[in-house]
This record gives structure tokens, C-alpha cells and sequence, in this order.
């Protein structure tokens, strides 16, 4: 079978965690042959070596690969880089044709150290924000546009244990909750936080600190992700006939304990589109 007449997924962060558990179950799960975009930052996959496929992850599933004629492509994408996203999604019309995917998971990561403000002046806890937040709303609106609206494709945000408003103050959780958030709203959201990290000015506003230099802060991966969690209500007015929906994962840690994850990409989800998921079922953003 020709590469355009397969079926195609993406999974940003498809190369580690949760993103490589749900980059198996949708090989495992398939009926017809699939081709897997299993992406990652560049020093990551730099890092941990698996453009070259590590033979410890990928031996068990190689032979169900080949017995479905299924592909998995390891990929490098910085999706903090708009060039590089106009780039992947060219890549995949190029190789796939129009309306070629299927299945959109993103299960993105920072796994790089957050250190000191570098040379050039950037803070590297505004760097955060720019790839987990900003560049999944840019991934979305390159990646979407490529899918199928016949109720039948989807699309997965994963957040974080606390990717939710429930773990911020109830003034600002307020904010960010409601099923009509427009795109105005939350990116005035983030860009809220952006101004409190830059200023470290936190204590007017309802905003966690966020003081880290040296250590790997996880507040603004944890903010980031409530925001890409929230996106799933303006793109799925926008994107109607697709089922857009965001879930927190059961386990951080484990990548074959997502049971959540693996039904929004694969499962009976009763035709859901802009829901908020946890424990395999439809839970209060």
C-alpha cells in the first residue's frame, strides 16, 4: 500500500512517556495500515538517541509493525518554531495528500533543564511558555486543517496532573473555565503570565511564583498545559465534525497506564467534542 492510501497520526512528544504509550496503542490498535509521526524536540531525541530507534522500546513492537504494514517515523520538531511546524505539515501533504490525518495527540514535553537568562537576554521560563503553550495553538491550527471533518477524526490534548484550574486560586480558575473561552480570552491568559514571570511581580496577581533559575521550575509547564487543555473549547466550535477533546493523564510517569489517553485517540468516546476527561470518563473543567 502507497503512503498516501494509508491512514496517518501525529503525536507531538510520541518519542518518551505518555506520547511513546499511546504512539504503541494506536500501532497495536489499528485494523488498517497506519503511519505513526512520533515527534520530538531536537535535543531530546538528540539526547536520548531515537532517530536511531532504540532497540529496548521499539524490538516488541517492530513485529506488530510489520504485520499491520504500519510505519513509525521518528521525527525532530520544534514545535516552538513556527518555521519548523509549516515545514512538518508541508511534509505530510507532500508524502500524504490533503485531509490525510487521522489522529492528532499532544502529549508535549519539557524535558530540558531550565537554567539562567542566556546571552541574547531570554528568559528561559518565558521559553517554556513559548513552545508548550504557544507553539501547540500554531501546531493545531497547521495540523487540523489536514484532517477529515466526518466525525470519525481526532484530536487529544494532554495536560498534567495539575493541568487543571483546579489547582489555581478560585479568582483565576474562574478565568479559565467555561465551555465558551474564546481564543482573546486565554491568549490574554497567558500572556497575563507571561508579563508576571518577566516582572516576577506576583504578589497583585493570583499567578503561582515562579522564582526558579537553576532548577527545572514545573509551574509554567503546569500553566502551559491548563492552557492547551483549554484550547480543545475554541477549536472544537472552530473545527466542527472533528472530536477535539483534553484529558489528564492517570499516570505521569508510566507510559502504558493512560487508559484516558488511549480511548480519546482510539476509543468509544460517543461522538464528545470539546471535553474535559478524566478516569476514562467526561469530568468538570
Amino acid at each position: 500500500m502507497s503512503a498516501a492510501a494509508k491512514r496517518v497520526a501525529v503525536v507531538v512528544g510520541g518519542i518518551r512517556g505518555n506520547g511513546w504509550g499511546v504512539t504503541r496503542h494506536l500501532i497495536e490498535q489499528t485494523t488498517t495500515p497506519l503511519v505513526v509521526y512520533a515527534t520530538g524536540h531536537p535535543v531530546d531525541i538528540a539526547q536520548n538517541g531515537w532517530l536511531k530507534r532504540n532497540p529496548n522500546a521499539t524490538s516488541s513492537i517492530d513485529s506488530v509493525i510489520e504485520q499491520k504494514g504500519c510505519e513509525l517515523k521518528n521525527t525532530s520538531l520544534e514545535i516552538g518554531n513556527p518555521d519548523a511546524i509549516a515545514e512538518f505539515s508541508q511534509k505530510l501533504v507532500d508524502s500524504h495528500g490533503p485531509e490525510c490525518v487521522s489522529v492528532l495527540v499532544n502529549a508535549s514535553q519539557y524535558n530540558r533543564k531550565i537554567g539562567n537568562v542566556d546571552e541574547h537576554g531570554t528568559d528561559p521560563l518565558q521559553s517554556v511558555l513559548k513552545e508548550v503553550y504557544w507553539g501547540s495553538k500554531n501546531l493545531a491550527k497547521a495540523i487540523i486543517p489536514l484532517m477529515k471533518r466526518d466525525g470519525n477524526s481526532r484530536v487529544v490534548h494532554l495536560s498534567t496532573p495539575k493541568g487543571s484550574p483546579s489547582f489555581l486560586k478560585e479568582n483565576l480558575a474562574k478565568r479559565f473555565r467555561g465551555e465558551n473561552i474564546t481564543w482573546e480570552q486565554l491568549d490574554g491568559l497567558m500572556k497575563e503570565y507571561a508579563d508576571a514571570i518577566r516582572t516576577r511581580h506576583y504578589a497583585d496577581t493570583d499567578w503561582p511564583p515562579s522564582e526558579s533559575a537553576t532548577a527545572r521550575d514545573k509551574q509554567p509547564f503546569n500553566i502551559s498545559k491548563i492552557g492547551v487543555a483549554a484550547m480543545v473549547f475554541p477549536l472544537s466550535r472552530e473545527y466542527p465534525g472533528i472530536l477535539i477533546n483534553a484529558c489528564r493523564p492517570e499516570s505521569w510517569r508510566d507510559a502504558r497506564d493512560s487508559p484516558t489517553l488511549y480511548k480519546l485517540a482510539t476509543g468509544d468516546i460517543d461522538g464528545v467534542t470539546g471535553g474535559f476527561w478524566e478516569n476514562g470518563k467526561l469530568s468538570t473543567w
